[in-house]
């Protein structure tokens, strides 16, 4: 079960902020560490002199807390707060079993918060952080804007620092049940070959999982149920998981309720699995540069049409 560990170093792509004061860092942002109520994040605004429209990171299976994409967008005129939910002190080790309330205790926070404007919210995911961010929307009707970047369809397995602890256990729960989940098959091993350390390609390993079609239909995200406009992207060449797959089903989805909110997935040629941060997993060097241009355009002119930000 070694494949894991090549999630780990996409925290490489972030930074991570440390210690529970507020301070500068970046080009005239603030960070305001939050350590309240059992949420344990950092929320990033341009100033303290207003209240900015909000904004909700989520980031992927590297776990921990990282800033540098929250910083990308507070920088265009909104308070991010980006938000550990495993992985970090005082949460727990692994991606198992979540509770999705841990995240309705963040919306709330958000909106009690001075330096956040409560009624212009949205919610920015990032691969596995991207299915939850759909996931919380079709729960939590508090979001005005859900991006989700390289997402998956579905809720998957639970995943793991460390492998010694593995076991086949829902990513999240809500009200004190495990949500419905596709676990992982590796029953082909060429589809499985390249999911390891050295090579990182797992979605053909992914794909072949979304071959179990109870599992699939059990674990679907609802999102017809979203009450918001939905932006999805991904990178045509992802190697980790297959993220334009999963977001054209996004999309079909979508498209057969009916949605009544503005939807659309940019979906890049020769891009990896892309954030405002940087692209890995995949990609060509003129690919991913085109992808995460096109990417930032992308995710700062739908927030900004659907929060209003000035």
């Amino acid at each position: 079960m070694e494949w894991y560990i090549s999630w780990r170093w996409a925290a490489l792509l972030a930074t991570v902020l440390v210690g529970p004061a507020a301070s500068a860092q970046g080009p005239g942002l603030l960070h305001i560490a939050v350590r309240e109520n059992g949420l344990v994040g950092v929320l990033i605004t341009p100033d303290t002199t207003r209240a900015y429209p909000g904004v909700l990171r989520l980031g992927g299976a590297e776990g921990g807390l990282h800033t540098e994409d929250a910083e990308a967008i507070a920088a265009e005129g909104y308070a991010v707060l980006a938000l550990a939910y495993f992985g970090a002190e005082g949460l727990p080790g692994d991606l198992q079993e979540i509770p999705l309330e841990y995240f309705g205790g963040a919306v709330a926070w958000m909106r009690s918060s001075p330096y956040v404007d409560g009624s212009r919210l949205a919610v920015v995911g990032l691969s596995r952080g991207a299915p939850l961010a759909l996931l919380l929307a079709t729960v939590y009707d508090d979001f005005d804007a859900v991006v989700a970047l390289a997402p998956s369809h579905v809720v998957w397995q639970s995943t793991y620092l460390d492998w010694d602890r593995y076991a086949v256990r829902s990513s999240f729960s809500y009200r004190g049940a495990p949500l419905p989940f596709v676990p992982y098959d590796f029953s082909d091993e060429a589809a499985s070959a390249g999911c390891s350390a050295e090579v990182s390609v797992c979605a053909p390993m992914y794909a072949h999982s979304l071959g179990q079609h109870a599992r699939v239909r059990e674990a679907l995200i609802p999102v017809e149920r979203i009450v918001a406009p939905v932006l999805l992207i991904s990178g045509r060449a992802d190697t980790l998981w297959p993220s334009t797959l999963m977001g054209d089903l996004i999309v079909e989805r979508l498209a057969g309720a009916d949605y009544p909110y503005e939807y659309r997935h940019a979906a890049y040629d020769d891009a990896g699995h892309c954030s405002l941060a940087g692209c890995y997993g995949g990609g060509t060097p003129e690919g991913n540069r085109h992808a995460m241009e096109g990417l930032r355009r992308e995710v700062i002119g739908f927030l900004g049409r659907h929060l209003a930000s000035e």
